[in-house]
């Protein structure tokens, strides 16, 4: 059974289709246009296009009864309006269903609802927006379902939930006021092995998202201005083998990446990626988990990055390139490894490790005002830190059993403070030139320190206890 009507300067039309194979196709050419289609049953179609003035248009495929679902399976809905007041409204009931909106300008607003009354699978959401006043809300629930946002111009907003697994959800904004939320599962609903990939260009970006349990990616990137990212993986426990990805650009750069998982159950091998070019980063990352690993680069500018692990066998790296440095990095747990690289500007690194054994950190810090403090606590510890030049300082304390500690700083302001309190412990500072200072305790069992300094303020300072 085929629907088609033309309208002309119309004010509003009402069509209700019952039984399977529909088609209902409604064009309407200008004023104050409004249009309402519903259809129950399988393979339906409905096309609606709307051209200037203050369009409206809602579609329904599946509607709710006393406490029923009237399916509308393998259906398809396609909204068009172009011009003026634009609001559209998609709700599409059980699976197999596919829902498209296009909205090109003025004051759009545009909501696809898949499932929300009923659990449904392999759905289909597009909604495309132009330009104006853009909104876009696109709600799925069941698995294997599929939703695509994409936003041009003027003032973005488009939020994205799924519940299920195996969902995959994907936003591209281009410029102005943006923003974007993205969830997949919640407190009370799983959601394994989703994908959510966002993506802003410019103006005012915000992004958000979350997943629950375990097998989830999130990717997002930022390009300019006012860019924030933020990423939530597992915040009620029990996820494992998620990964994020987050690159920023440029200008007022943020990123959060909180990675949640319950050693005890399946809180595994979760993997973070934070990627900053320039202006004023910040970068944090938490994980609390087993085996999860973390990675932040920063470029330029006003760069900071915190990097805090809770559980066992992590790795972290942090790179940053230049100006005003910062990186605080902080493991808790045993088998940790460390690796942080400074190269310009006001430098700062202090990591911890602690509670452990068998750790590693690694410290590299190229020039500029350059300070490093690292504290490890543990068994089998080892440290390594170089420094080339400008304002030096390394301060570093290992506690307990086999340490090992290298600190090498080759010019300008050395300053050396070592402290090692534990067994088998060994030490060895080398600083060549400026006005070297070094400090070197050793407070129990089998010490071993080597001291070079080769020019200027050289003063060195040893100490060994257990007898001397």
């Amino acid at each position: 059974m085929k629907n088609s009507i033309l309208i002309l300067g119309a004010l509003f039309h009402v069509t209700l289709m019952l039984g399977q194979s529909n088609t209902s196709t409604t064009n309407s050419v200008g004023e104050q246009n409004t249009t309402t289609v519903e259809q129950v049953g399988s393979a339906n179609i409905i096309t609606i296009a709307q051209e200037g003035n203050a369009n409206q248009a809602t579609a329904l495929q599946g509607s709710e009864g006393d406490d029923t679902v009237i399916n509308a399976t393998e259906s398809l809905i396609e909204q068009v309006q172009t011009g003026n007041e634009n609001i559209a409204s998609v709700e599409q009931e059980q699976l197999n269903n596919e829902a498209y909106q296009t909205q090109i300008g003025d004051s759009n607003s545009s909501t696809i609802t898949q499932n929300i009354n009923a659990t449904g699978e392999e759905n289909s959401a597009t909604q495309y927006q132009e330009g104006n006043l853009n909104t876009a809300t696109l709600q799925q629930r069941g698995n294997t379902n599929l939703a695509s946002q994409t936003q041009i111009g003027d003032g973005n907003t488009a939020n994205a939930r799924q519940v299920g697994n195996n969902n995959m959800s994907t936003l591209r904004q281009e410029g102005n006021n943006n923003s974007s939320t993205s969830f997949q599962g919640s407190i009370a609903f799983s959601s394994d092995n989703g994908i959510i990939d966002q993506i802003q260009i410019g103006n005012g970006n915000t992004v958000f998202a979350r997943q629950e349990e375990d097998n989830n990616q999130i990717s997002q990137s930022q390009s300019g201005d006012d860019n924030n990212a933020s990423v939530v993986q597992n915040v009620d426990f029990f996820g494992g083998n998620n990964t994020a990805t987050q690159i920023q650009s440029g200008n007022r750069n943020t990123a959060s990446t909180i990675q949640e998982g319950d050693p005890l159950f399946t809180g595994n091998n979760n993997s973070s990626s934070i990627s900053q070019t320039g202006d004023d980063n910040t970068a944090t990352s938490e994980q609390n988990s087993q085996r999860s690993s973390a990675t932040i680069t920063q470029i330029g500018n006003l760069n900071t990055a915190a990097d805090n692990q809770n559980g066992s066998d992590h790795i972290s790296v942090v790179y940053q390139e230049g100006e005003e440095n910062a990186v605080t990095s902080s493991q808790n747990g045993d088998t940790h490894n460390s690796d942080i690289e400074q190269i310009g500007n006001v430098n700062t690194v202090e990591s911890t490790q602690r509670n452990g054994d068998m750790n590693i950190m690694v410290i590299a810090q190229n020039g500029n005002d350059n300070t490093t403090t690292s504290l490890q606590q543990g068994s089998n510890n080892m440290g390594d830190v170089i420094q080339v030049g400008d304002g030096n300082t390394a301060i570093t304390t290992q506690i307990g059993d086999q340490n090992i500690v290298f600190v090498s700083q080759l010019g300008d302001g050395n300053t050396s403070t070592m402290s090692q309190s534990g067994s088998f412990n060994s030490l060895n500072i080398t600083q060549l030139g400026g006005a070297n200072a070094a400090t070197v305790t050793q407070i129990g069992m089998s010490h071993s320190s080597t001291t070079l300094q080769n020019g200027i303020g050289n003063v060195a300072t040893v100490s060994q206890s257990d007898g001397q």
